[in-house]
C-alpha cells in the first residue's frame, strides 16, 4: 500500500499506472474518494491518505457486481434455487452467478477458501462440496474486503 502525502502525488500516481474506472478521470477519482472519507471522519485533510485500488473502487462504489469477486469474505445463505433466466456470469469452474440490486445468488458445487482470491462460504461451513450444484445468496453488504 502506498501512502500518499498530497492530492498531486495521489493524481499524478494514478495517470502513471492507467487507472480508468467508468470513465472518471484521475483528479475526479481522487476529490470523490476524498470527499467521502472526509465526510466519514477518516480523514483532517489530503496528507498521508493510504491507498489500494480496491478500497477506491469501495469508497466509490461499495461492493457489488463490479468488484465483489476481488478478494472478498462472505458466507452465503442457502436458497432454494435461482432465477427463471440465464445468469449473469458463468465462472471458469462452472459456477453461475444472477445479479440483483440488493446481491447476488450464486449456485456452485465448491463453497470454501480458494474461490479464487475470496473465501465464501455457504450457510457457514468452512469447506463444502456437493455432487450438485447448489445455491446460495449473499447481499451486496455482507460481502467484505479480505
Amino acid at each position: 500500500m502506498t501512502t500518499y502525502h498530497t492530492r498531486d502525488e495521489f493524481v499524478q500516481d494514478l495517470i502513471a499506472s492507467g487507472f480508468d474506472i467508468d470513465g472518471i478521470d484521475a483528479a475526479d477519482l481522487c476529490d470523490r474518494v476524498l470527499t467521502a472519507r472526509y465526510e466519514r471522519g477518516e480523514l483532517v485533510g489530503y496528507e498521508c491518505m493510504p491507498v489500494n485500488i480496491a478500497s477506491l473502487i469501495d469508497a466509490l462504489h461499495g461492493i457489488d457486481a463490479r468488484n465483489f469477486f476481488d478478494r472478498t469474505r462472505a458466507d452465503f445463505v442457502s436458497v432454494p434455487g435461482h432465477p427463471a433466466r440465464p445468469a449473469d456470469h458463468v465462472s471458469g469452474s462452472g459456477s453461475r452467478y444472477w445479479y440483483h440490486d440488493e446481491g447476488v445468488i450464486r449456485e456452485s458445487d465448491h463453497w470454501g477458501h480458494g474461490i479464487a482470491s475470496c473465501t465464501w462460504t455457504l450457510d457457514g461451513a468452512a469447506f463444502l462440496e456437493t455432487d450438485a450444484p447448489v445455491c446460495g445468496y449473499c447481499a451486496w453488504h455482507d460481502f467484505e474486503r479480505k
